[in-house]
């Protein structure tokens, strides 16, 4: 039942379901990187790709949080910067997942576009436990309702300030609980384009997955 005063409370998910939900990819030509099995060890699901030669490769478009090194990567599709190419395109072309730049390199190219674009960076031999912090953070931006409607608030803000982010909040909300999260009730509820609307759907979906 609905509140008068804010949106439907929409339960947080615990650690456990985040982490049975959570796909992540590694896409890196070192097959031996360990963090790999590292993760799988710790009940992530985790896996490799030597690099991406189609954006419709089934283990891209099942995974929610995508590693890139920068080296050795985006070749397959001749990206000149490699692995920064391959991570902003990733970006870009699936708005809704998280992408994280990591590298073995101290020095290198610290004004690209890509590390403003991409979702965090790590450096390629930092600590499990760091890169399992990072993926929990993002992990939570994917499935937590209130971590993702922030989200999808400041997306619109930029591209729609005449929207108000309570009643956004509170339409989404309601869309979440009676399961009807398409782009056509996006757009009807916030009078938006189904491009973008699309786009959002894609995005809240994953809190009723």
């Amino acid at each position: 039942m609905f509140g008068w005063f804010g949106p439907p409370r929409i339960p947080e998910p615990s650690k456990q379901q985040i982490r049975d939900k959570c796909q992540i990819l590694f896409i890196d030509d070192d097959t031996d990187f360990d963090i790999v099995e590292i993760l799988k060890r710790q009940g992530w699901k985790a896996s490799l790709l030597p690099d991406v030669s189609s954006w419709n490769n089934a283990q891209l478009k099942e995974s929610h949080i995508l590693f890139v090194d920068i080296r050795g990567v985006g070749q397959a599709l001749r990206f000149d910067d490699e692995g920064l190419g391959l991570a902003r395109a990733l970006k870009r072309e699936f708005p809704h997942k998280m992408v994280v730049i990591y590298s073995a390199e101290r020095h290198g190219d610290r004004f690209h576009d890509a590390l403003s674009e991409v979702d965090a960076t790590l450096p390629k031999d930092a600590e499990p436990y760091l890169f399992e912090q990072t993926i929990e953070g993002l992990a939570k931006d994917c499935f937590s309702f209130s971590r993702v409607i922030e989200r999808i608030c400041k997306d619109l803000e930029r591209e729609f300030p005449q929207l108000d982010p309570d009643v956004v909040r509170k339409d989404m909300a309601r869309l979440v609980q009676k399961n009807r999260v398409t782009g056509e009730e996006i757009g009807r509820k916030l009078s938006i384009g189904f491009d973008k609307a699309g786009s959002l759907a894609s995005i809240l979906s994953l809190v009723i997955s």
